[in-house]
This record gives structure tokens, sequence and C-alpha cells, in this order.
């Protein structure tokens, strides 16, 4: 049986190429920093998705996970992507 946050990985998936987003990877990992869920192409632009799976709200909603800890991290791990595959990084649009 598939783990929750796998299936929630593959919901994304589906929605993003109904939406014209071509998938480039999936859980890159960069050594001690970081994962990011899905790395996509949308209009020659280079997307990195993480991917948060709540079953309920009791424990608040999967924009509040991620920490300024995590951010950092995965910010590292976008811009390691970046050099590894000679693609600009734009630090002022990098998180949103």
């Amino acid at each position: 049986m598939k783990k929750s946050w796998d299936q929630a990985e593959i919901i994304a998936i589906e929605y993003l190429k109904k939406k014209g987003y071509t998938l480039l990877e999936t859980n890159f990992k960069f050594s001690i920093f970081w994962e990011v869920d899905l790395i996509c192409e949308y209009e020659w632009k280079t997307i990195f998705i993480e991917v948060k799976y709540r079953s309920s709200e009791k424990y608040g909603i999967g924009e509040e996970s991620i920490t300024k800890n995590k951010l950092f991290k995965l910010q590292k791990t976008i811009e390691y992507y970046c050099v590894w595959h000679h693609i600009v990084f734009d630090e002022k649009k990098a998180i949103n």
C-alpha cells in the first residue's frame, strides 16, 4: 500500500501535468540539506514544488510546517540543482 504522502505526490503530479507542466524530477536530494518533492518545467521556467499532505487541519495546514530552517535548506537544495543543471537562479523570485 502506498503511503499517504506518496499518494499526495501522485495527485500533485497528475494535476500539474493537466495544467501543462512537464515533470523533470521527483524527490531530488542534496546531501544533508533537503529534498525537493517535484521539479517541473512550465513556460520555460523551472518550478520547485514541496508537497505537503494533511489528513486534517488538527495540526495546522501544510504551509505552516515550513519553518525558516526548512526554507533555508530548501533554498540551498534549489541553488545546488540550478548550478548542477546550469540554470540561472534568481533569489528574488525563488521562494513564493
